[in-house]
């Protein structure tokens, strides 16, 4: 399956939602016409819908009998009330991002249809500005199409790659929450700057090209992060004396606690959530 002939409807028009949409039409993953897009706050549906001039449906039902690929992207309690009411899925590839609901609780929501096919997404907030890290994992009755698909969807909002579902929660507290832990470390960096004097907007703005000038060192060079640490920490130099200064204070372990944190705290909601949507059958 490739997406630029299909038509893509998007049941939930925030954040991730919204971002998604526009990625893919901005970057060609799909033209405007083939986007319908639905929320019941009809302020974000105008907001987008003019942004991108794709369409605006005035009803879910709208959206189904529009779309080949369907995106769901409500909060997680709000999905068994979004399924109840799409009904029939027919012909549909169904991409979830809500967030903790596994694929097979979504197939049994999806009854009426013998084998539904389900693919579950979990990007970041990055994919606002198309710098997205994206996981996905397929349900059971999911080809090798649908996930090509969703790849090349996932991919026009920055990288993705492919999970067991056995590790989305891992996901969630890595690339998920490792957005916020990054954030921390920006804004310590750039305090650290001011305390030696640097103006506040310079170095918040040195301590963020900094972080993502690691990453993309990483990512290009494909080597690990061991090797570019020592590309930079000379023997006696200045860096590897704050190397030092951080394993003093278990930098290192904090990061790899609270990704364990998060990700823990993810298995505990997709737990609750999943009791709740069978409680409600």
């Amino acid at each position: 399956m490739t997406v630029s002939d299909k038509n893509v409807g998007v049941i939930g028009i925030g954040m991730m939602g919204g971002a998604l949409a526009e990625c893919m039409v901005n970057s060609g993953t799909i033209s405007k016409e083939r986007l319908s897009i639905f929320d019941i706050d009809k302020g974000k549906v105008e907001s987008i819908g003019s942004k991108l001039n794709c369409n605006r449906a005035a009803s879910i039902k709208e959206v189904v009998d529009w779309s080949d690929i369907l995106i769901i992207a409500v909060k997680p309690q709000s999905m068994s009330e979004v399924l109840s009411e799409i009904g029939m899925w027919r012909h549909h590839l169904i991409v979830s991002i809500a967030a903790g609901i596994p694929t097979d609780v979504i197939e049994g929501e999806l009854k009426e249809e013998p084998e539904p096919r389900v693919i579950r997404v979990m990007p970041n907030i990055a994919c606002t500005v198309a710098a997205s890290a994206s996981a996905y994992c397929a349900g059971k009755h999911a080809t090798i199409e649908d996930v090509e698909a969703v790849h090349e969807i996932l991919s026009s909002a920055g990288i993705a790659c492919e999970v067991p579902e056995s590790l989305m929660d891992a996901v969630t507290g890595l690339s998920g929450g490792g957005i916020a832990f990054m954030c921390m470390i920006i804004e310590a960096l750039a305090d650290a700057g001011v305390y030696e004097g640097i103006d506040r907007r310079t170095a918040q703005m040195l301590a963020a090209q900094t972080v993502t000038g690691a990453g993309k060192l990483l990512l290009e060079l494909g080597s690990n992060p061991e090797f570019v640490k020592d590309m930079v920490a000379s023997p006696g130099g200045t860096t590897i004396r704050g190397i030092d200064v951080l394993e003093q204070y278990g930098v290192r372990g904090a990061m790899i606690s609270a990704v364990k944190a998060s990700a823990e705290r993810s298995r505990e909601l997709g737990l609750i959530l999943r009791d709740k949507l069978e409680d409600e059958d």
